[in-house]
């Protein structure tokens, strides 16, 4: 790629206006991850605004005086970013909730005036289901903003069928996520521990929609009839999810208190949210990983349990089930299938021998797919394109939009 038609830049201006932690989930640590690649900042002049208006992943989806304050200040900056640094290309997110989309679609618009090119990326799986639920004057809202997007990123080939006829299908780009996998090369996980009794260890924000409530109740079934098996719930406490409400059966998802929280057994313990090495640590004392979500897009706590020569009982969402192979990565568990979770979780604590297949089965795969530098440089060749022609058509008559 060659970047001599920039007469008068030396290399093209990326404007990168997205989350990094704190609060630290899959968007927050995947931008961070993506501006720490020193490729992309030897190929592109970015300039990176930190678009958070939150401090924590309990407050995400809320609005109120302080919100709106710090949005303003973030687009304030970034109509500054516009004008002065004046962006070839603009980076952005878009979200799964009404306020935030409402939200990325004015960073959207307000680039898409400046002639910049718009990469979009989406961290989810339920865009459709958030677009069907809208009101009509919405749903054209909606349309009209993806009309707008040069390039949208996904994590894995299913995710681009909820964009099915709001954006077009060469304007879907794969970016899968990817970790650092050198942090885990110290310990031995999967089960190795000499200790007879097996760790469960669960790690997300405490919301519904990350199964949280259904682990903890089997958690609590499996304690008290006497197996040998202790579990660790590390995250944030949240009572709700403002971008997944409902489960598979359309139901709402509870909102909970903080007496979920509790516990008086030593068997099942809540650490509070634990980062960086003690994450790591963690990790690689434990024997399984579960994550039995309602939703997801690619998880990257996933891929750090992996890295950490874990198995995994999870929940057939999102990219999981086009990158894990059942018996050989993963058990998967249908969302909200608590009778189901039991019986995976006691057979696999018991069976020492497949814990360690599956766990030496996953580091191999994330050190060889799914590492940090591989994302990164996914990632670049992304942009790349969108600075060249596209195979296709680009729509930017509006009034085509009913």
């Amino acid at each position: 790629m060659s970047f001599q038609q920039y007469n008068t830049k030396i290399k093209p201006h990326l404007l990168f206006i997205a989350p990094t932690p704190p609060p630290f989930a899959g968007p927050e640590v995947v931008s961070a991850a993506l501006l720490q690649s020193e490729l992309l900042n030897s190929r592109y002049e970015v300039r990176h605004i930190r678009s958070n208006v939150n401090a924590n992943n309990a407050d995400k989806g809320r609005i109120g005086l302080k919100v709106l304050f710090r949005f303003a200040m973030v687009f304030i900056k970034v109509m500054r970013a516009l004008n002065s640094f004046k962006p070839d290309m603009v980076y952005t997110l878009m979200a799964q909730n009404r306020i935030g989309f409402i939200r990325d679609a004015i960073y959207i618009m307000s680039a898409s005036s400046h002639n910049a090119k718009i990469i979009c990326q989406f961290h989810g799986e339920k865009f459709r289901g958030f677009y069907e639920r809208q009101p009509a004057f919405f749903r054209r809202i909606i349309r009209r903003i993806c009309l707008r997007i040069d390039l949208m990123l996904v994590q894995s080939e299913n995710l681009k069928s909820q964009f099915s006829g709001l954006i077009d299908s060469h304007k879907l780009r794969v970016v899968p996520n990817g970790v650092d996998v050198s942090l885990y090369r110290a310990g031995t996980g999967a089960g190795y521990t000499e200790d007879s009794a097996a760790t469960i260890l669960f790690v997300s924000s405490l919301f519904p929609s990350k199964g949280f409530l259904d682990l903890y109740e089997v958690a609590k079934e499996i304690v008290a009839e006497g197996h040998q098996i202790s579990f660790v719930f590390t995250g944030e406490k949240c009572a709700s999810d403002r971008n997944i409400i409902f489960d598979k059966d359309g139901r709402a998802l509870p909102i909970l208190s903080d007496s979920f929280y509790e516990s008086n057994n030593s068997s099942i313990r809540f650490t509070g949210p634990i980062y960086g090495k003690e994450k790591v640590k963690l990790m690689q004392a434990s024997d399984i990983f579960v994550l039995p979500s309602y939703s997801e897009s690619f998880p990257t706590v996933v891929l750090e349990a992996m890295a950490a020569g874990l198995p995994l009982i999870i929940t057939p969402v999102g990219a999981l089930t086009e990158i894990l192979r059942e018996g050989e990565n993963c058990l998967f568990v249908q969302p909200g299938n608590r009778l189901k979770l039991k019986e995976l979780i006691i057979s696999l604590a018991t069976d020492k021998d497949l814990r360690q297949r599956m766990g030496q089965a996953n580091r191999e795969l994330v050190g060889d797919k799914f590492t940090k530098a591989n994302m990164q440089r996914k990632f670049i060749e992304v942009l790349d394109t969108g600075l060249c022609p596209f195979p296709g058509p680009r729509i930017h008559d509006l009034q085509a939009v009913s």
